[in-house]
């Protein structure tokens, strides 16, 4: 079993979000043959993209929530 996480920032740059998106693949590729667990806040971003990268790898996601009231101090309404 093998466990990744990722934090990144919440702003990726359109033109650089397919070469990050590979370059997590990469990552995840290796640890995808023993069973893959993708720890993540679920935060827009590089940490939206790398759990949906996880499910896509056939992993499954671990939610961490840094405090309490993260979603309502960090979180975007939409």
């Amino acid at each position: 079993m093998a466990t990744v996480a990722v934090t990144g920032h919440m702003r990726i740059d359109p033109q650089r979000s397919a070469a990050i998106a590979d370059s997590l693949r990469a990552v995840l590729a290796r640890s995808s043959a023993d069973g893959l667990t993708g720890l993540s806040c679920l935060a827009e971003g590089a940490d939206a993209l790398f759990a949906d990268l996880v499910l896509e790898a056939g992993g499954r996601l671990e939610v961490v929530l840094p405090s309490h009231d993260y979603r309502a101090r960090m979180v975007a309404p939409h």
